[in-house]
């Protein structure tokens, strides 16, 4: 499903999450189990009609796509701003 959103202060908010994430990384490890977080936001993150596409990687603890030892939960989805069309990926293993 596609939403309009609006990203007027965009970099704050993936600084924000970014370190949110960081900084509470031990405690989301430890108590619910997870061995691994993988977050990539890609697509126009910019203010301006011309702006260049872009990505932005989170990556917390282990985090192997090939290893068949963890168990994988990947969700995608997009959404749609006034300047184009942002994909998300996250992916946790556990």
């Amino acid at each position: 499903m596609l939403t309009l959103i609006n990203l007027n202060n965009h970099k704050k908010f993936l600084n924000l999450f970014q370190n949110t994430l960081l900084e509470f990384s031990s405690i989301f490890l430890t108590s619910l189990q997870i061995k691994g977080f993988f977050f990539k936001i890609k697509g126009k993150i910019g203010l301006t009609g011309n702006a260049k596409k872009k990505q932005n990687k989170i990556r917390i603890g282990r985090l192997y796509l090939s290893s068949k030892l963890h168990k994988i939960v990947c969700e995608k989805n997009i959404s749609k701003t006034h300047y184009g069309v942002l994909g998300f990926v996250m992916i946790l293993t556990y």
